[in-house]
């Protein structure tokens, strides 16, 4: 005991406590690098782990803190095509995709077109899901018998169910760690866009178009191309021959004809 009736673990725990609560405030309120710097202090306060509840918290919040600083600049990375906009980015855990990919991503990008799911440093995309290729979206699912308050206040969970390629579905399930309404108001805005996807897909239903068609529309235009750009990873593909959907060699998704001349009729 010292002097003053407390033991030196009692009160490093009184300091950690009460920097791990303005940490969290600092996280609430979107100041990450500010979070950072508490968190990472109250490991150096107590390198051995020795007050352990305290510690787990700080290293908890440090790590979702430290993602959501790569959220920054994430979208620079991105092939956008023209009128494709991000919508809303965060920090996911995904460990695999169907029985045919084997991917981790630790970052999602929402865009007007697309879902992109990104590597761990947030340098390079792995997976892309036209919002058309979607299915279905479950509810947000959270657990309520988890005992650590971080995951039980900021994991969520959400499954989708995706055309992976012609005649082929899968089921896509990821993790999600920040604060929940954000979470919240990502998963209403991405179904109201799937929703919008697929009420496009109707109209479009009745235009019979594949790619043979297209390059002869082009050419009856006086325009010569052999190849057009992957709407999701940007990749040059060549036009296939008699047939109106194809798959991308490099992303895997699967490339419309009608989607593909309703860009080229924008342009043109």
């Amino acid at each position: 005991m010292g002097i003053f009736g407390k033991s030196k673990n009692e009160r490093i725990k009184g300091q950690l406590t009460e920097l791990i609560k303005e940490g969290i405030e600092f996280f609430k309120r979107g100041n990450y690098s500010q979070a950072v710097i508490i968190f990472e202090k109250i490991l150096k306060i107590d390198p051995e782990k020795k007050i352990y509840p305290e510690w787990h918290t700080a290293s908890e919040y440090l790590w979702i803190s430290q993602k959501h600083l790569k959220l920054k600049d994430i979208e620079k990375i991105l092939i956008l095509s023209d009128n494709e906009k991000v919508i809303w980015k965060g920090s996911i855990n995904l460990k695999s995709y169907g029985y045919k990919y084997e991917i981790d991503s630790d970052f999602l990008v929402l865009t007007s077109e697309n879902l992109y799911f990104l590597d761990y440093f947030a340098q390079s995309v792995v997976l892309v899901i036209p919002l058309e290729n979607v299915i279905s979206i479950s509810d947000l699912w959270r657990s309520t018998d988890i005992k650590s308050s971080f995951y039980r206040d900021y994991y969520i969970s959400l499954t989708m169910s995706i055309i992976r390629e012609k005649f082929k579905t899968s089921r896509i399930t990821f993790d999600t760690y920040g604060l929940n309404n954000e979470y919240e108001k990502a998963h209403a805005i991405l179904l109201d866009l799937v929703q919008k996807k697929k009420n496009e897909s109707k109209k479009r239903v009745n235009i019979n178009v594949d790619f043979s068609s297209i390059k002869e529309y082009l050419k009856n235009g006086g325009i010569v191309m052999q190849m057009f750009k992957c709407p999701g990873c940007g990749a040059a593909l060549e036009f296939p021959d008699n047939v109106d959907t194809t798959i991308c060699q490099y992303c895997g998704i699967n490339v419309k004809a009608v989607d593909v001349f309703e860009k080229i009729r924008a342009l043109i």
